[in-house]
């Protein structure tokens, strides 16, 4: 009998590690032939296959990390791991409800109910008049399960092929709009950011995020260039923007709310000078009020400033809750616009600095501080090399959004862990503003061990 369970349990995990090779090996392959990641400036195929198993090596990492250091039933990859994995059971007992639930289609009946139930994260430990995005993921987990048969380093390599595109996407989009000597410094920013890398590789939403945030940007700015020749839209483009808006929109609304603004200011402001671009980005933000007057007056439930005080509070109440030790502060959120505008800066101001080295307190907490303070050296090394005040478009965009971004998740996310790895969206923009102000010679003296054929080709742009 013993011997049928050791053979048992040594089977499966050949069987996931044979799977996940395979895999691995499918999406290197996907890598070479799909034309969305060939003839890249900067990014030849060896850098790109070096990135992408860099990051499923990090996801794998988190995983192993949760599992054996930390407690797995309190960690959130198997918290929605498991849960997705009991939704692909259901798909064997009843496939019609493993399709209700994925879909979301009838999903409202008593027998499906059942099913949701023994999911414990499928439901929030508090009501929230907005989508559940713990949904999504576990969803995702369901449908990647059909492939994987449960090894959870097989979903690794899925969502790190989507996270992956989506860091492509995003590089491509800031190949349009800085000059060409300044891709050589591009990528490390955008691929090699130690927080992005690790929480942005692992079996969690910001995997997902990502991939949908980095895609969207890039199709719409696609479209946008594409306007006057309709011809060259290629319609399913639409059809993947239209899906990737969907699911930002499930999964952190916030992200399109702020960044929409600074996408409008963006494109709106290219040929004008720093004083009308500032005035068209303050204009923006300030037009935000408006919808949210009326959602408070037409409809309470969905008042934005009350959501945000309330996703502070239960945030709060949940680290007293659980005794979570990187709780920065409990100083209560008031549904209130003028409280909320007030704690703005210091908002911005924790999620630039914190943690800082004297709150460490764990291995990840040491790494986030010190990339917080290498952050804010090249931050302050970039302004005092920088080019004067007139700088590039994408300059302002990344500037808006890395501001907006930090102030609200500062505001939000009282917890240290959770302002880590929430912030990741923005590191790339904040790299590329630091990027594009920085001057001409400063960067030709960080690129004496750059290549120096890579280097001249891309000068000539």
């Amino acid at each position: 009998m013993l011997f049928l369970i050791f053979n048992n349990i040594i089977s499966n995990i050949m069987t996931g590690y044979v799977l996940f090779f395979i895999y691995l090996l499918f999406f290197v392959f996907v890598l070479k032939k799909i034309n969305f990641f060939k003839n890249i400036p900067g990014l030849s195929y060896q850098y790109i296959v070096f990135f992408f198993l860099l990051k499923v090596a990090f996801g794998i990492t988190l995983s192993l990390l949760y599992r054996y250091y930390y407690d797995p039933d309190t960690a959130d990859i198997y918290k929605y791991f498991n849960d997705g994995l009991y939704l692909y059971g259901v798909l064997w007992e009843n496939p019609a409800d493993y399709l209700r639930i994925l879909t979301g289609i009838g999903i409202h009946s008593e027998h499906v109910d059942l099913y949701l139930s023994d999911m414990p994260y499928w439901f929030r430990p508090w009501e929230s008049p907005l989508y559940n995005d713990n949904r999504v993921i576990i969803r995702f987990n369901a449908l990647v399960a059909l492939f994987s048969f449960g090894h959870i380093h097989v979903h690794t390599v899925f969502v790190n092929f989507l996270s992956f595109t989506g860091l492509v996407a995003l590089y491509k989009f800031f190949l349009n709009y800085i000059p060409g000597y300044k891709i050589p410094l591009l990528k490390w920013g955008i691929f090699l950011f130690p927080s992005l890398l690790f929480w942005g590789s692992g079996l969690l939403k910001e995997g997902l995020l990502i991939g949908c945030f980095g895609m969207a940007l890039y199709l719409t700015d696609y479209i946008v260039a594409n306007k006057n020749n309709f011809k060259r839209i290629y319609w399913p483009n639409v059809i993947i923007l239209m899906a990737c808006l969907w699911i930002l929109l499930l999964l952190k609304p916030y992200i399109l709310v702020l960044f929409l603004p600074c996408l409008i200011g963006f494109y709106i402001s290219q040929n004008k000078n720093f004083l009308q671009t500032q005035l068209s980005y303050v204009l923006l933000f300030t037009g935000l009020l408006i919808p949210v007057i009326l959602l408070h007056l037409l409809l309470p439930e969905f008042d934005p400033i009350r959501l945000i005080a309330n996703k502070q509070n239960n945030l709060i109440n949940l680290s007293h809750a659980v005794n979570a030790n990187s709780l920065l502060h409990s100083n209560y959120l008031q549904p209130e616009f003028w409280d909320i505008l007030i704690n703005a800066p210091g908002g911005f101001l924790t999620t630039l600095l914190r943690p800082h080295i004297m709150e460490v307190d764990s291995v990840l907490s040491f790494f986030a501080a010190i990339e917080n303070l290498i952050m804010l050296l090249i931050i302050i090394t970039s302004v005092i090399y920088s080019s004067g005040i007139k700088q590039l478009p994408i300059t302002w965009l990344s500037f808006w959004f890395s501001l907006a971004g930090f102030a609200f998740i500062g505001l939000t996310s009282p917890v240290a862990g959770a302002i880590v790895r929430y912030k990741i969206m923005m590191l790339p923009f904040l790299w590329v503003f630091v990027l594009s102000i920085i001057n001409k010679k400063a960067i030709q003296s960080l690129l004496i061990k750059t290549s120096k054929n890579e280097y001249a080709k891309n000068n000539t742009r």
